[in-house]
């Protein structure tokens, strides 16, 4: 039988399969920007390992265990530094946050500001579509601050 004569066959004793079908790349945070704070950080992923978060001295991190943007609660936190995640308590509701991913720009508008104890981590859990911003507060880090905000718009193209 020629190879012609039946699908899928190369030669006598090749066939050729199907390429599996896989799943898009995740979109992963890669920079946030907040303009009324004049804030412009690359953001790198962060675990908790033993109750320790990674954190850097100069970028924000990713907690790789919450979604990526416009798939769910996109938890991002940082040192409570004035380079870092320190101004965050000037940010009033309405505030634009942008993250950008790939070739991705997402667009949110803070929506709650709220601080917590050290140990409420369940403050930053949420099933919603959202990012949420998570850093240390108040005198001696006595507090964690965490701000929510809902997305603008789907995405924009970033240039």
């Amino acid at each position: 039988m020629l190879a012609q004569e039946k699908p899928g066959l190369i030669s006598p004793l090749v066939y050729v399969l199907p390429s599996p079908t896989l799943a898009a790349p995740a979109i992963i945070p890669q920079k946030i920007n907040i303009p009324a704070l004049g804030l412009d950080l690359p953001i790198e992923p962060g675990q908790i390992i033993a109750n320790e978060w990674t954190l850097f001295e100069d970028k924000v991190s990713w907690l790789t265990t919450s979604s990526t943007p416009g798939n769910g609660n996109v938890i991002l936190y940082a040192h409570n530094r004035k380079n870092l995640f320190g101004p965050l308590n000037q940010l009033d509701t309405g505030d634009l946050i942008e993250i950008g991913a790939g070739s991705k720009n997402f667009k949110y508008r803070v929506k709650k500001i709220k601080r917590v104890l050290p140990g409420d981590i369940d403050a930053v859990v949420s099933l919603a579509n959202q990012i949420t911003l998570f850093t240390c507060n108040g005198r001696f880090d006595e507090k964690r601050l965490i701000v929510a905000a809902e997305p603008v718009d789907l995405l924009t193209s970033r240039n």
